[in-house]
């Protein structure tokens, strides 16, 4: 969730909602960082994966 860009960091989230290439387990600090995004498409994309993940 480093990134500058807007684009990376919602695509990153998406991806982590329904991915098999990363664990729950790791996913969840990315998740919790994105919740306070300063973008708040960010944050609205990150309860979204939250929630995909059964969290």
């Amino acid at each position: 969730m480093e990134s500058n860009s807007f684009d990376v960091r919602r695509r990153l989230l998406k991806e982590l909602g329904n991915s098999q290439w990363v664990d729950r387990s790791d996913s969840i600090p990315i998740v919790n960082k994105a919740l306070s995004d300063e973008n708040s498409s960010i944050r609205n994309q990150a309860v979204i994966t939250y929630r995909s993940l059964g969290l």
